[in-house]
């Protein structure tokens, strides 16, 4: 893998290798995904994670917040939200 390295972006991390099926499609058969959203709570922005983080001066509630991010938490079924509905999941 030290290999992939050298040709990647830094912000690209490879964290397994495995062989798959000829007909895999990397977009259309995958397993699970994974989202992280950041926020920067403070008076003035980061101008080099700009296009990363979202900035909030504001204070925050993070009970609130907490309370709120449980409803996403667990697996649920987005396949309502897929642009070609005929796809199979």
């Amino acid at each position: 893998m030290d290999y992939l390295y050298r040709y990647l972006p830094e912000d690209i991390v490879v964290k397994r290798v495995e062989e798959v099926e000829q007909r895999f499609h990397a977009r259309y058969n995958i397993v699970s995904k994974k989202y992280l959203y950041k926020i920067l709570n403070r008076k003035y922005h980061d101008p080099f994670s700009r296009k990363y983080i979202e900035h909030i001066s504001e204070n925050l509630n993070i009970e609130e917040m907490k309370k709120a991010a449980s409803y996403l938490v667990g697996e649920h079924d987005f396949t309502s939200f897929r642009s070609n509905k005929s796809q199979k999941i």
